[in-house]
């Protein structure tokens, strides 16, 4: 019998919805397929993946849910739930194979609000995510980027949007990295769309996985060029409207600043021009002028139209007051 030397975490929603198991990551890898489908790449033989397949099978109908480790002919079989803080199991984190047993990588679960736009989170370390939250907090999405690149931006707007009006069991998925104090933190987040309610209008929260990567390229150009410049950068979303983030010398803006800054750019009216080129435009921010630079960014999302949106602040020298 061949069995994978690694912790495979089973996706518990994609498992519902497909009604077979569905392997979220292979280690620290994604995978996000059924494992009838990807076993054999996976090293499971037959007889392994049907024991694994066994064994998983049992424990996502324990209840309650209870973390198993245990020894037996030569096997270790140790499991680890990763539930949400509302009490909704997202993950099993499953190591099936002999000793010794790797470090297992880091799994956090959140709920996000499609609505309010914010999330709670639980799970192994939410302090790797730097904004300070305990479990089950509530906080704006925007503070879950306080320390993100910022060029990973437009893949968590392509998740949001996913979810909020993605087809019944997709996918909803966004890679990003987090800037700590000794260096880059990787993450892989994803969320399977809900199946009930059918509804788009109806549809309020998802559940996600995120899992700590060992590894990613960063790139982060907008965060090089708001430093040099020592401008102040804020990354909205086009068409609801919601800051995603900011950074750069005045960063983190305050709620009264941001809806200052938008309530003058009126963004649904020059959105269509963004594809173009970018749109310059003299705004004030409690009577201090600042040249404003507004682009449209790239979104790696496929399925919807997403419209990240970058406005660039810089102060002028000279005094402005708007008409």
């Amino acid at each position: 019998m061949r069995l994978p030397s690694a912790w495979i975490c089973v996706d518990v929603i994609g498992t519902a919805q497909c009604g077979e198991i569905v392997v979220h990551t292979f280690g620290e890898k994604r995978v996000s397929r059924r494992l009838r489908r990807v076993g054999t790449k996976l090293g499971f033989d037959h007889s392994g993946e049907a024991l694994f397949a066994s064994l998983v099978g049992a424990a996502l109908e324990q209840q309650p849910r209870v973390d198993q480790r245990s020894s037996e002919h030569g096997l270790e079989f140790h499991t680890k739930w990763v539930i949400a803080p509302d009490n909704v199991a997202v993950a099993l984190v499953v190591w099936l194979a002999p000793a010794p047993v790797a470090p297992r990588p880091i799994y956090n679960a959140w709920v996000l609000d499609l609505r309010q736009i914010t999330t709670r989170s639980a799970g192994d370390n939410l302090a790797i995510i730097g904004d300070g939250r305990v479990e089950g907090e509530e906080r704006p999405i925007r503070d879950l980027l306080t320390n993100a690149n910022t060029d990973d931006t437009p893949n968590f707007l392509a998740l949001y949007w996913d979810a909020l009006t993605g087809d019944p069991g997709i996918l909803a998925e966004a890679y990003w990295s987090i800037r700590s104090p000794t260096g880059w933190i990787h993450f892989w987040s994803a969320a399977r769309v809900p199946t009930h309610p059918t509804s788009t209008a109806q549809r309020n929260f998802v559940h996600g996985i995120s899992v700590e990567l060992a590894h990613r390229d960063v790139v982060s150009t907008m965060s090089t060029m708001v430093a040099f410049t020592e401008s102040t950068l804020l990354i909205v979303d086009g068409d609801a409207l919601f800051p995603v983030t900011t950074t750069g010398k005045l960063a983190p803006l305050e709620e009264r600043h941001i809806k200052e800054i938008l309530g003058q750019l009126h963004l649904a009216d020059i959105t269509d021009d963004l594809a173009k080129a970018p749109v310059e435009q003299m705004i004030s921010v409690e009577h201090t002028a600042f040249r404003c630079t507004v682009f449209a960014l790239p979104t790696v999302q496929q399925r919807l139209t997403v419209r990240p949106v970058a406005i660039l602040l810089k102060p002028e020298q000279a005094q402005y007051r708007p008409e």
